[in-house]
């Protein structure tokens, strides 16, 4: 059960905040997120990017603090790790018609002083 304690302790604080939000805001920004440890009272998750981390933080902080402070105990401390994404091949986004941009001329008319 030990092994399973990071992951029961997070789907906890998960029934609390979705309660406290909307549904769209829950999936949005509480979905994505995957528990990894517990150690003594810090709970480490996985968020998929820098930007996430800091819009969470910016924006749930208090909500984040008060679940965890009830679920973990006064002094619960979150810990973030941000997904780390394997080198693939680059994607290849095709051109509309196959062909590369160019710029057109244009033609800019002057005006002469009276």
């Amino acid at each position: 059960m030990s092994e399973q304690k990071h992951i029961l302790i997070w789907n906890e604080c998960l029934g609390i905040i979705e309660n406290c939000l909307e549904p769209q805001q829950f999936s949005t920004w509480f979905k994505p997120i995957v528990p990894i440890s517990i150690q003594d009272s810090s709970l480490t998750v996985e968020v998929p990017s820098h930007f996430f981390c800091e819009y969470i933080e910016a924006t749930y902080i208090d909500l984040l603090r008060k679940t965890l402070k009830r679920v973990i105990g006064a002094d619960a401390k979150l810990f973030y790790q941000v997904k780390v994404v394997k080198e693939g091949s680059p994607v290849r986004i095709p051109l509309s018609a196959g062909l590369p941009p160019t710029n057109g001329t244009v033609s800019i008319p002057t005006v002469t002083p009276a």
